[in-house]
C-alpha cells in the first residue's frame, strides 16, 4: 500500500466487560456509529464519505459493543468479493478496468453502498413512532 492508501483505523484498548471503562467505551460507540451519516454529509469533509465502520482489518478484533451495534442496525462490511461481484455483473466498460480506474469504481461502490443503506436507516427511523413533547410547566408565580 502507497501512504495515502493506508487505512485509518479508530482503536480502543480492548477493556474487561463489566468495567466502568468498557461501559463508557460502549457508551460512545454507540453515540458515535448512531451519529456518523452526519459526518458523510455537508459542511463535514468529503473524505468522511469513504470511512466504513464495518470494513475488517487483518489481524484486528472488533471491540464488541461495536459488532454488536453493526449487528443490530444490520450493517454489513463492503467486502472486495461482493465488489468483484459487482464487476463481473457489471457492462463490458466496467470488466475492462484497470488499477487507478478499478480503485475508482470501488470508491463509488462504496459511495453507492453508504447511500443504500443511510436509505435503510431513514426508512426504518421514520418507523418509529416518536413520543409527543411534554407540555410546558406553567410559572405559577406569574398572573
Amino acid at each position: 500500500m502507497t501512504p495515502s492508501r493506508l487505512p485509518a483505523v479508530l482503536a480502543a484498548y480492548n477493556w474487561a466487560p463489566n468495567t466502568d471503562r468498557y461501559r463508557k467505551l460502549s457508551q460512545f460507540v454507540d453515540a458515535f456509529f448512531t451519529k456518523f451519516p452526519i459526518f458523510q454529509n455537508p459542511p463535514f469533509h468529503p473524505k468522511w464519505k469513504e470511512v466504513s465502520l464495518s470494513a475488517p482489518l487483518a489481524g484486528w478484533q472488533r471491540f464488541p459493543a461495536s459488532q454488536l451495534w453493526l449487528d443490530q442496525h444490520g450493517i454489513q462490511p463492503v467486502a472486495r468479493d461482493r465488489f468483484e461481484e459487482f464487476l463481473r455483473q457489471a457492462p463490458a466498460g466496467c470488466k475492462s478496468a484497470i488499477g487507478s480506474e478499478k480503485e475508482a469504481l470501488f470508491k463509488q461502490f462504496q459511495a453507492w453502498e453508504a447511500e443504500k443503506t443511510q436509505g435503510r436507516k431513514r426508512k426504518v427511523q421514520a418507523q418509529v413512532p416518536v413520543r409527543p413533547a411534554k407540555p410546558e410547566k406553567k410559572d405559577r408565580w406569574k398572573d
